[in-house]
This record gives structure tokens, C-alpha cells and sequence, in this order.
């Protein structure tokens, strides 16, 4: 049987502040520091011998490392949004409402002395001049690592017991294709699908509405902090609204409320997956429907 490789995920644009040690998220996946691993190494090593990313190494300072194990032997797949390197991409980008800039992945069989195969996952989407470290800090301080490691866990316990159609996982899903667009239009689309997947009303009729308030709710006591969200999510989606209808949304409004719809949207997944028990809530159609109910009359 051939060796099974491990995959480090070098992500740039993330400043590490989260301590010197490696933090275990569960079996064969670990958020690490790079400094002075032997994944760091590697990558400098690979920059000279192979010119990967022009020969000129770039700064990384934090990583995921995936290693396989008996329960998950191709763990460490990765490209689409279902695989496990992918996965924890998205749920560091809600932790730290940033996009990582460019993300190197390197396999190895051999425990880092040499690489297999290298390449990168993404390079410096739409979304790292607006949502990424070009715009905005990213930083996986010890609260980042310990919602991170919430995240991961309430995420997984939903990928083993449900089906893709699972309302988690949907909305998850949608995130990650809007954080990984190159396109503003299609970052907003994604990003409003993903809201809508999580707070969609059951009923038709002044939907536009019934989500605004939803949402301003669930985030927000503060009656004008509520208005506040409340309006942006109105603007967001007559956004959205015009793009899928045909129409040309004014261009400073669509940068403006994608921007801004990102960050909430990135606030509600750490609230929503902060748990199971959270995640739940949303995930049950019974419990959702009364949590919305209860949101807009209360």
C-alpha cells in the first residue's frame, strides 16, 4: 500500500497570535503557527529548488495541517467546497471576516522532507482587494482559534449525520463560492443566497422584509443598531435583486453593501455554528420556523 500523504495549507494574509503551540481541531486536522515547521522549511526549499511563487518566498504565518487517519484516509482532498482543506478555509474566513489572500497547498508523504505535489488554491481573488488582507487585518488571535475550532466541530458533526440538501451545509457552502469569486456580482449573489438559506421566511410576501428584520434581529438588541442592519440588508438586496433580474445595480451601492453584507454574513455563521445546539435552531424546520416567528414578533 503507498504511503498516505499529509497536506499542509498555507494560508497568506493571516497573522498568527495565537500561541507557539499547534491547536488540534479533531483527528489528523491541526491550526498551527509556520514559524520554524518543518512545512516552513519545505516551502523555502521548494521556492529555491522548484522557483514555486517566482522563487521569492512569501510570508506565511499560519497554517491548517491535515493528516490522514484510519476514519478519514483522503482527508486531505481539496479544491471544491465539500473537501476538508477547503472546509477549513471557509470556516477561518468567518472567524476572522477576511479572505485569505493566497492559500499553497504542499503534500507530502514523507513527513515534510519532501513534496509531492504543491500548487495554489486560490490566488488573490476578487475578493482579497475588498474583503481580504489588501483591505482589512486577519489575524488568528486565541479567540479566532478557539471559534475556529467551534466552528470545525459543529460543521463536522453536520457533515457525518446529513446529506448535502442539509440546511447547514448549504448555507456553508454558499459563503465559500462568495468569498472565492473573483466577480463582485457573484459575491453578492452567493452571500445573499447564503443569508437566505438560514433565514428565509415561510411564508410569501414582503420577503425582502421579513429577512431584513430577521436578521437585524438576530444580531442586534439595539433598536437603532437594528435599523441599521435592517436598512443595509434592504440595499443589499435590491443588489442582488436587480442582478438576477437583469438589471445594473449602481456600482458604488454594490461595493458598499457586498463589503458590509460579508462582515454580517460572517458574524451570523460565528453565531449560528458558535455550537450543535446552535447550529440546530436553524437546521430543524420546526425550531427555525418559530425562531423567525418569534424574531419577527417579538
Amino acid at each position: 500500500m503507498p504511503p498516505r500523504e499529509s497536506t499542509a495549507v498555507l494560508i497568506l494574509g493571516f497573522q498568527w497570535a495565537a500561541g507557539d503551540q499547534r491547536i488540534p481541531l479533531s483527528s489528523g486536522v491541526s491550526l498551527c503557527p509556520i514559524a520554524d515547521s518543518k512545512p516552513e522549511a519545505l516551502y523555502h526549499r521548494l521556492c529555491k529548488t522548484a522557483q514555486i511563487d517566482d522563487g521569492d518566498p512569501f510570508s506565511y504565518e499560519t497554517m491548517f495541517l491535515v493528516e490522514p487517519t484510519l476514519d478519514a484516509p483522503w482527508s486531505q482532498a481539496y479544491g471544491d467546497p465539500y473537501a476538508v482543506v477547503d472546509r477549513l478555509c471557509t470556516l477561518s474566513c468567518i472567524a476572522t471576516s477576511c479572505a485569505p489572500w493566497m492559500i499553497r497547498i504542499i503534500c507530502s508523504s514523507n513527513h515534510f522532507r519532501s513534496s509531492s505535489h504543491s500548487e495554489l488554491l486560490a490566488g488573490a481573488p476578487f475578493s482579497s482587494e475588498r474583503i481580504g488582507p489588501m483591505a482589512r487585518e486577519g489575524i488568528i488571535s486565541e479567540a479566532a482559534a478557539l471559534q475556529i475550532d467551534r466552528m470545525w466541530s459543529t460543521t463536522t458533526h453536520y457533515w457525518r449525520h446529513s446529506s448535502r440538501r442539509s440546511r447547514i451545509i448549504n448555507a456553508v457552502t454558499q459563503f465559500y463560492h462568495g468569498w472565492r469569486s473573483h466577480h463582485l456580482e457573484q459575491v453578492c449573489l452567493n452571500l445573499a443566497i447564503s443569508l437566505e438559506v438560514l433565514f428565509a421566511p415561510h411564508h410569501h410576501g414582503e420577503t425582502t422584509h421579513q429577512l431584513s428584520l430577521a436578521i437585524a434581529k438576530f444580531v442586534r438588541s439595539d433598536r437603532a443598531e437594528r435599523e441599521q442592519v435592517y436598512d443595509l440588508v434592504r440595499r443589499f438586496y435590491g443588489c442582488r435583486s436587480a442582478i438576477v433580474h437583469g438589471g445594473l445595480p449602481n456600482d458604488e451601492v454594490l461595493d458598499e453593501t457586498t463589503v458590509a453584507a460579508f462582515d454580517l454574513a460572517s458574524e451570523v455563521f460565528r453565531r449560528v455554528l458558535n455550537s450543535v445546539e446552535a447550529a440546530k435552531m436553524f437546521e430543524e424546520e420546526a425550531s427555525r420556523k418559530k425562531m423567525l416567528k418569534d424574531l419577527l414578533f417579538e
